[in-house]
């Protein structure tokens, strides 16, 4: 069997041989049986074991390998018989690659790269600086103000978030992935994406519009949002190895004109709107006051 890079492959996770029968054994010849539990439908075995892996990998994230989760441990906490566990998932691939699908399911308040506290303060710049929106000149100091500090957060939000480490981690071992896995992982990468872009270009086309900017022909939220957030997390990744260089602030405009410092995703996230989008007719451009 293919070995998937995560630890996958059956030879070197024996997946039956996990079962610890002599306690049950034990249990049956001195009549000192635990309480049956109450039957759960297959539904309801799989949610309460998925969710139960996703609490404990919730300190370390997916690591290159899944080989750690022990088995035995996870029935214990999850309180599950044995057996159902291991007809519900006769392999341990099977098991890895519905866990895997599942640490990729998006919640209503989260998404690979979303962060509510970066929303919070650049939505707080333009309330701060709300006297400065009535001028063009102004509307667009007020504007990268936003960006030089909501993207500062975001880098430093996303770098730690364990959901972008998930979809990081199993976007690159999609190649080594079986076809027939591969196929589940990658439609759960794409829904988990998908989420995140639609729940950041609805913020975005607010903003867009609210500073009197439309997007220019052959460009949209979505375009946008892509490629903006791809920055950010391009520059997450680079700054693993050579963290001087990302994390070095550059100089460039304050609020009031005064130098300020500017993350690189900062500078980077302002390029792309600024290439992307042109102001209204009826909002003009900077300096035409």
């Amino acid at each position: 069997m293919q070995d998937s890079g995560l630890g996958l492959s059956v030879s070197n996770y024996d997946w039956m041989q996990q079962m610890d029968k002599s306690s049950e054994a034990q249990a049956w010849a001195t009549g000192k049986r635990a309480k049956r539990r109450s039957r759960l439908s297959s539904a309801e075995l799989r949610d309460k074991v998925l969710d139960t892996a996703l609490e404990m990998l919730q300190e370390t994230g997916l690591t290159v390998s899944l080989a750690h989760l022990k088995m035995e441990e996870l029935i214990r906490i999850a309180d599950v018989p044995r057996s159902s566990v291991y007809r519900e998932w006769e392999t341990a691939e099977e098991f890895y690659v519905a866990l895997m699908e599942r640490m990729l399911e998006p919640a209503e308040d989260q998404g690979v790269a979303f962060d509510e506290e970066t929303i919070r303060i650049a939505l707080a710049v333009i309330e701060e600086h709300r006297d400065e929106l009535g001028t063009v000149d102004g509307r667009r100091r007020v504007l990268m103000e936003a960006i030089r500090q909501g993207v500062a957060r975001n880098f430093e939000a996303v770098s730690r978030a364990l959901a972008w480490r998930t979809f990081t981690t199993l976007n690159s071992t999609l190649p080594a992935l079986e076809e027939e896995h591969r196929e589940r992982i990658q439609a759960a990468l794409v829904a988990a994406d998908e989420h995140f872009i639609n729940r950041m270009a609805a913020f975005y086309e607010s903003v867009i519009s609210y500073f009197g900017l439309q997007f220019k022909p052959g460009f949209d939220v979505y375009k946008f949002t892509a490629t903006a957030s791809s920055v950010v997390e391009g520059l997450i990744g680079r700054s693993f190895v050579n963290p001087t260089l990302v994390n070095t602030p550059v100089s460039g405009p304050g609020i009031k004109g005064e130098s300020a410092p500017w993350h690189l995703a900062a500078v980077g996230w302002l390029g792309i709107l600024d290439a992307m989008t042109e102001p209204t007719p009826e909002h003009g451009e900077p300096g035409d006051e």
